[in-house]
């Protein structure tokens, strides 16, 4: 916190190390690799018309991070050649503007450019824009916001081995590109707001598995053509009262891949209720969530098929019941089921 506010900073510093073991049905080693995450990221955020970042109407924020990563295969019995157990490394660095905006009659505006530089893939360039517009009753709002993105393969796609996987040093970056318009309207004085969104997006060189019907072994590729997604969201939040309140959500999705076909574990329809009570105690809260889903679909994976045909799972509903107490102002329990 620099400049009376005006001026914020942020560093994070993050490690990770994953060791992974597993075994097939008959108990014996399928897979033993090892990896490790390292990252370091600045955020500075500098209001422009004065006065601190939280109430500044215009906001400019520059960001940087670095990103190194290592994957090894610890067992040679576990691979198919000695080069696969040389460790793989993989750098990143990312470059961010972004620029947040409220201007006079309920416009605002916020707009971001990032570029990665990357040791592996090409560097790519991505961006995103977004508008709103608040109308004079102060209770309705429409949005919009259009946005590029890229999601890099995994080392464990790229260089982990199973004895019924085999990866692809090869793979490509997704790429993806998507829009949505909605409308927010306040209800109940404010108590409440009822959102409603659609959205669409495309992905090229979407990461799929492909499966050898004799030898069930799978590997990862990218699909060739576009991956088609879009769908609606409805979502509603009330406070019925000072204790009480419910929401609901629910999001249609029409998700498929370059040849027509169903996205595997992306359900066509999947609604949430949520109902949360705080007691007169003030410190106790009870939760219940009722989901249900819909529309589902996954490979098939019996011997037949080999995950080459798909089929659609059974709907299933799943409720779930919590608690919290704050035993004090800085220790609280919570329940769940």
């Amino acid at each position: 916190d620099t400049l009376d506010g005006r001026l914020l900073h942020r560093v994070d510093v993050s490690f990770g190390n994953i060791n992974r073991q597993g075994a097939n049905s008959a108990g014996l080693p399928s897979f033993d690799n090892t990896g490790n995450r390292s990252k370091v990221a600045y955020r500075g955020s500098y209001a422009i018309d004065g006065g601190p970042v939280a109430a500044a109407n215009h906001v400019v924020t520059f960001a940087a991070d670095y990103e190194y990563l290592t994957f090894v295969n610890n067992v040679p019995a576990l691979v198919f050649a000695p080069n696969q157990l040389i460790e793989q490394t993989r750098e990143q660095t990312g470059l961010v503007v972004e620029y947040q905006g409220r201007f006079e009659y309920g416009f605002a505006v916020q707009g971001s450019l990032r570029h990665d530089f990357n040791d592996n893939f090409e560097d790519f360039t991505t961006y995103a824009l977004g508008l709103s517009y608040m109308f004079p009753n102060q209770v309705t709002r429409v949005r919009a916001s259009y946005g590029t993105g890229v999601q890099h393969p995994t080392l464990v796609e790229q260089f982990g081995f199973s004895n019924n996987f085999v990866p692809n040093p090869n793979l490509q970056p997704e790429q993806s590109e998507g829009w949505d318009f909605g409308i927010e309207q306040q209800v109940m004085g404010g108590r409440g707001v009822i959102d409603l969104t659609y959205f669409n997006q495309v992905v090229t060189d979407e990461i799929t598995a492909v499966f050898t019907p004799v030898t069930f072994i799978g590997t990862p590729i990218n699909q060739i053509g576009e991956s088609d997604r879009q769908g609606i969201e409805l979502a509603a939040r009330m406070a019925l009262t000072d204790r009480l309140d419910v929401a609901l959500n629910h999001t249609w999705l029409e998700a498929e891949n370059p040849n027509g076909t169903n996205e595997v574990r992306r359900p066509e329809n999947e609604t949430l209720l949520q109902v949360g009570y705080r007691m007169p105690n003030e410190r106790t809260r009870f939760n219940v969530e009722l989901q249900h889903v819909s529309g589902l679909f996954d490979s098939d994976f019996t011997a037949l098929s080999a995950g080459a045909r798909q089929i659609k799972l059974s709907d299933y509903t799943l409720l779930h019941l919590g608690l919290t107490h704050d035993v004090t102002d800085t220790v609280r329990i919570y329940a769940n089921v």
